[in-house]
């Protein structure tokens, strides 16, 4: 009961991971495991959980003379409690495997075994890997439930490693990814993320001694990754350094096998994902504790991935549970060699890992023991790797990439649970000195975790009225063409260039820092043929959707040092981290069209506001009086406000096709240039519009205006003013105090 009560008051998320129609059947714990859990807190239970308030209390076992009441020995009670259930679940967790195991070889033995003595089988007959995974399993379970039996990680003396994880028990899984000193942003961030789901067990892999120096002075576990070549290169985005990023790839495989062989299990994520809750329930559901090895994908089918996993789409590295088994690091140690021995500098990690996967594959699947309660399993095992390593997808539903959550925009709908993580797949504006695409979508997911207190609190904005940054919404329906929905978006691209040119010009006249307006897209932004506008595998998708920034500006001009403000992402001024006195501090007007001088002195009144919101922007900056300003505009908005793209047809006509028959365009072919027939015709973006910087030559929409522009009307912040993240399910997990951001 108490353990019950431990998980409905929350301490551990419920999922059910089956697909629709497969509920679970029968109760959460089977009979043994309830025996087993009913005998431990009978022996050894001082404190339980109170019927009335969810609250430790002292039982009437416990040690007299201690006050009820008192907060320290309450606090120290629940602490107490939580670290002996966790304990307790681990033992469960090995006991009830045992028994499954038992059960099953028991059951094979007397299903297969006829009355009198087998005979014999010959000698040249090799059992099928089907057949001999049930008694190697069993060997592996055993060994992976030393976390029940109390035995410490393996952490050879003379090795530098942090103290805070050497008395982890074997079968711990440790959330391990690498950085360099000019990314520990990223690390940072990463950390950050996973402590506020309340995981505490994370390592980074220091690239260079910078990053060492900042993860210890941040209290976070941290090895030097071995390799000086590494360590001292000055590149700040080593992803584009091919010969350098080879390299440090072989030497990330190499660090998973010495903490593998410690006796971790092994979460390797790329430092590019937020985490937004543990997804230890999902590998702790059945049988997924019989898999080796899980690994993400690019799918973005939701329904394909449910049904099969998606196995036609690459594992991604970027996110890869590996388990402490004797198969995962023969693989790890064949992972390695095949990085090290492949010439191609772009055989890294992933398209090693990919080339392995491959070997020997059949699509063959692997028959976990039957579930005690007739639960059916929550995904399909697979054997990989000639048949030697038991391996599964992470669902697409709860390990998000970039499209499923940026694009579809998943997770936004009520119906959808929230995803334990999303990786930073499938965006742009990255440069070679530094990832800002990543950043900038971390931040519209609201999982970017180290901005300083001033970025939300701090100065004053200047924003546009979501109904103003946008025209009336049109939703294309699914059968529309490529042709149909480009030209809807370059209707709303037309009327998004101007206000963009203008709130941004205005931001520099008032000195105010400006929030990106709201943006919607009316096709997917990718680099293939695309049919309806949408590519394949998410023909489902809502159009139009709010764009990520990197679908529609050039975000590392916007971050080269040469705006003279600073800019905020859409959605910013609905973040719930939002400081509260400048919701309070909140002024929408409407203008006429202005100069910058005139603007000033219109907009005086509302001084004081800490947002200024445009209840009207297109059309409305008329230039700068000030020769100095006007110059800079000139150079600056060409750069920052026009943005190029095509929209590659599928679709172009009513009987386009692809394939090898006559007339249809080949497999693969090339998007908007080619010999006819032979290319994907393209439809192009619409040009940005003129950028009026000098108020003495303004441009035809300011002429007949009232003589100095001026305020038509002003009003307060609208109560249901919208929340435009794609992430609206953080203002949950926003609203707990982060001590680690905090510092």
């Amino acid at each position: 009961a108490a353990f019950a009560r431990y998980h409905s008051a929350g301490m551990a998320p419920r999922h059910d991971f089956r697909p629709p129609g497969q509920e679970r059947a029968g109760p959460s714990f089977s009979v043994p495991r309830a025996l087993i859990l009913g005998v431990l807190m009978l022996v050894g239970g001082n404190y339980y959980y109170s019927s009335s308030s969810g609250q430790p209390q002292r039982s009437q076992a416990a040690a007299p003379g201690s006050a009820p009441d008192d907060a320290t020995t309450r606090n120290l009670a629940l602490a107490k409690l939580q670290s002996r259930l966790r304990e307790r679940d681990s033992t469960i967790r090995q006991l009830e495997a045992q028994i499954e195991e038992a059960q099953h070889g028991q059951h094979a033995a007397l299903s297969s075994q006829p009355p009198s003595k087998p005979a014999e089988a010959p000698k040249s007959r090799q059992a099928a890997p089907s057949e001999a995974a049930p008694t190697s399993t069993a060997v592996v379970l055993r060994d992976e439930a030393a976390t029940g039996g109390g035995e410490l990680v393996d952490v050879p003396t003379d090795l530098v490693f942090p103290d805070a994880l050497r008395k982890s028990l074997k079968g711990s899984d440790l959330f391990i990814s690498f950085s360099s000193g000019s990314m520990a942003a990223f690390a940072l961030n990463w950390v950050a993320n996973l402590r506020r789901t309340g995981i505490t067990k994370v390592l980074v892999g220091a690239l260079d001694e910078k990053m060492l120096e900042i993860a210890t002075a941040e209290g976070i576990p941290s090895m030097v990754l071995d390799g000086s070549s590494i360590k001292t290169r000055g590149a700040a985005n080593l992803r584009f350094d091919y010969s350098a990023y080879k390299r440090m790839a072989a030497l990330k495989v190499n660090f998973y096998t010495r903490i593998l062989t410690m006796g971790f299990n092994i979460w390797a994520c790329d430092a590019d994902t937020g985490w937004m809750g543990d997804p230890t329930p999902f590998i702790q559901e059945n049988p997924m504790q019989h898999v080796d090895m899980l690994t993400t994908t690019d799918c973005i089918d939701l329904k394909g991935d449910q049904a099969g996993g998606c196995w036609h789409v690459d594992h991604n590295t970027g996110l890869v549970f590996m388990r402490s088994r004797p198969i995962v690091l023969e693989f790890t140690a064949a992972w390695k060699k095949k990085i090290e021995t492949t010439r191609d500098v772009m055989i890294r990690d992933q398209a090693a890992l990919n080339l392995l996967m491959r070997e020997g594959f059949h699509s063959k699947t692997w028959a976990p023991p039957p579930d005690p309660n007739g639960v059916p399993p929550v995904r399909s095992i697979y054997l990989v790797w000639n048949e030697k390593l038991k391996l599964a997808r992470l669902p697409l539903k709860y390990f998000a990439n970039g499209h499923s959550f940026f694009v579809q925009r998943m997770y936004a709908k009520p119906e959808s649970p929230p995803p334990f993580v999303v990786h930073m797949t499938y965006q742009y504006g990255d440069s070679s000195k530094f990832p800002y695409g990543k950043r900038q979508r971390m931040r519209e997911a609201r999982v970017w975790q180290v901005d300083p207190p001033s970025y939300f609190g701090g100065g004053k904005y200047l924003a546009v009225a979501p109904e103003a940054a946008s025209l009336p919404i049109d939703y294309m329906s699914s059968t529309c063409t490529t042709g149909e929905a480009a030209e809807r978006f370059n209707k709303e691209e037309a009327h998004l260039r101007r206000v963009l040119r203008d709130a941004l010009a205005f931001a520099i006249a008032l000195n105010r820092t400006l929030v990106l307006p709201r943006m919607l897209c009316y096709c997917d932004n990718i680099w293939k043929e695309m049919k309806h506008c949408r590519v394949g595998g998410a023909f489902d998708m809502t159009l139009p959707f709010d764009c990520p920034s990197d679908h529609i500006i050039n975000l590392v001009g916007w971050f080269d040092g040469s705006l003279p403000v600073d800019f905020r992402e859409p959605g910013f001024l609905s973040d719930p981290r939002l400081a509260p006195e400048i919701k309070a501090s909140w002024t929408r007007v409407n203008i006429h069209p202005m100069t910058s001088n005139e603007a000033r002195e219109a907009l005086a009144p509302f001084a004081e506001s800490r947002v200024l919101e445009l209840g009207n922007a297109k059309e409305t900056f008329c230039g700068y009086e000030q020769p100095g300003l006007a110059s800079l505009w000139r150079g600056l908005a060409p750069k920052l406000i026009p943005y190029s793209r095509h929209f590659c047809q599928e679709d172009a006509t009513p009987d386009a096709c692809i394939g090898p028959r006559p007339g249809c365009v080949p497999y693969y072919a090339p998007c908007c240039h080619g010999a006819p027939g032979r290319h994907f015709p393209c439809k192009y973006l619409v040009q940005a519009p003129g950028f009026p910087s000098d108020a003495a030559t303004p441009p035809d929409f300011c002429k007949g205006r009232p003589g100095g522009g001026g305020v038509i009307s002003h009003g307060p912040r609208p109560d249901d003013y919208p929340d435009l993240s794609p992430n609206p399910r953080s203002r949950h997990f926003h609203k707990y105090v982060d001590t680690f951001n905090r510092k």
